[in-house]
């Protein structure tokens, strides 16, 4: 059933994204390059209502099929209810750049939807450090996650190919996780929205012919934000610190070069707020680097940080501890690298 399903997604956004590419053109839904892009084409955009429309659709027709039997379809009612206010607010935020108060209040309004409806960060966990019984802390903490992990995915889109492969390996690996678990739901909704995100990827991958726009990362990143609350309702064997985890580990390549930026960006005194081209990625495109080289290197980036993912899940409190650790280290180390890499061409330059 799951590899028809995969096969009939795959090849509806096949079709679906080559109609929209047309249509895009046709409408003028196009990005023009300026100053801080990393693009040098007018490029179609909004290419992510593809995967969007099939991926909401394949989970509505499971939530009808399963209505009547499956206890957890409440859960799945509340995701879906939140993920199509999110997509709204990814497609009129391509229409049209919405005041950053409208984001901000609708993805407040689904990140609560998801909470209240499905379960919130009840626990605080570090492994080796502190296990706190959360509270109605924990609902704020969940919104900074949900709202921290969404605005950073939709940053993080800005050379080619990357937001797609970031969102194949979070797929699959959420999809393996369901399976892992026994959970039919995170499988399927997974392994359907891999299968859109490959068949985006053909137009996606460097260099591109179209962007999937706010709709699609927006998307993406509130998708991946929330499958840890969804997964942790199933599994009654594991916290949602256990899935909260898993969910970093796995979004982990944006989610530290995102965290890195803005904490940089802070210390030297700029409005973390405003556009800019200061992310690690961004900075090797600066220093030369093509789209597809820096997209290959965060699709590795992703792999390794997903197998301490698995890693994670299964080994005791001190593997936990120096899981984290280790992939922080690693990650730092590529950080102190990018920085290198623009002392010698400074240093070229200059010479």
């Amino acid at each position: 059933m799951i590899i028809i399903l995969t096969v009939l997604a795959f090849v509806a956004n096949l079709f679906l994204t080559r109609w929209y590419i047309h249509f895009a053109e046709r409408k003028k839904i196009v990005d023009v390059p300026i100053s801080r892009s990393s693009h040098t084409r007018i490029t179609p955009r909004g290419g992510g209502a593809g995967f969007v429309i099939v991926s909401l659709i394949a989970l509505l027709g499971f939530l009808i099929f399963y209505a009547i039997s499956d206890p957890v379809i409440n859960n799945g009612i509340f995701l879906f209810a939140a993920l199509i206010g999110i997509s709204l607010l990814g497609w009129f935020d391509d229409m049209g750049n919405l005041p950053k108060r409208v984001r901000f209040t609708v993805q407040i309004i689904c990140g609560l939807t998801v909470l209240l409806g499905i379960g919130s960060l009840v626990t605080f966990y570090i492994p080796l450090i502190v296990t706190v019984y959360a509270g109605i802390v924990g609902t704020l903490l969940g919104l900074i996650w949900i709202a921290g992990a969404t605005n950073i995915y939709n940053f993080m889109d800005g050379v080619d190919g990357i937001a797609s492969i970031q969102g194949v390996i979070a797929a699959f690996s959420w999809a393996a996780f369901g399976w892992l678990i026994e959970f039919e739901l995170l499988v399927i909704m997974n392994a359907v929205l891999l299968a859109t995100l490959l068949a985006f990827l053909r137009f996606n991958w460097p260099p591109a012919s179209l962007f999937m726009g706010d709709v699609g990362s927006v998307f993406l990143g509130f998708w991946f934000a929330s499958m840890p609350f969804l997964a942790a309702s199933y599994a009654s064997d594991m916290m949602i610190g256990d899935t909260i985890w898993f969910g970093a580990f796995v979004l982990w390549p944006f989610l530290f070069d995102g965290s890195f930026t803005i904490a940089r960006r802070y210390k030297k005194g700029e409005n973390i707020l405003d556009a800019h081209r200061s992310h690690l990625y961004q900075r090797l495109n600066i220093a030369g680097y093509s789209h597809k080289h820096i997209t290959i290197l965060y699709a590795c980036f992703a792999v390794i940080s997903s197998v301490f993912a698995f890693l994670f899940l299964q080994g005791s409190e001190t593997l936990r501890f120096m899981s984290i650790a280790i992939l922080f280290v690693l990650s730092l180390g590529y950080a102190l690298q990018v920085q290198k890499i623009e002392d010698r061409n400074s240093q070229t330059v200059q010479d």
